[in-house]
């Protein structure tokens, strides 16, 4: 097995605290269960939540847009699942994408 260094900007971890807490609600909420999967691909950081018995698209379509919102940050929706992608690092990337 390969691995690779994932470099997180401060907003990564408040998104990825966010989204493990939102995961974890939902799931208990629907009395399911959560799989979650965490890679490094190329820098970026790809957690994967696997939700069972839970209506994804109607439960994240906020917290997805929300995420979206964020640099460095895109959120994935399918039936039953998230995929938030975590991208860049302090080396290679400024720390606010666009100019103020």
């Amino acid at each position: 097995m390969r691995q690779e260094v994932f470099r997180p900007l401060p907003i990564h971890l408040g998104a990825l605290d966010e989204t493990l807490k939102w995961g974890g609600e939902a799931v208990e909420a629907a009395d399911a269960r959560i799989d979650v999967e965490l890679t490094v691909q190329d820098g970026t950081l790809h957690l994967w939540l696997g939700l069972d018995r839970v209506d994804v698209r109607a439960a994240c379509d906020d917290f997805a847009r929300l995420l979206h919102t964020l640099p460095y940050t895109d959120c994935q929706v399918g039936d039953d699942h998230v995929l938030l992608r975590l991208h860049g690092d302090l080396e290679t990337d400024p720390l606010f994408p666009w100019p103020p």
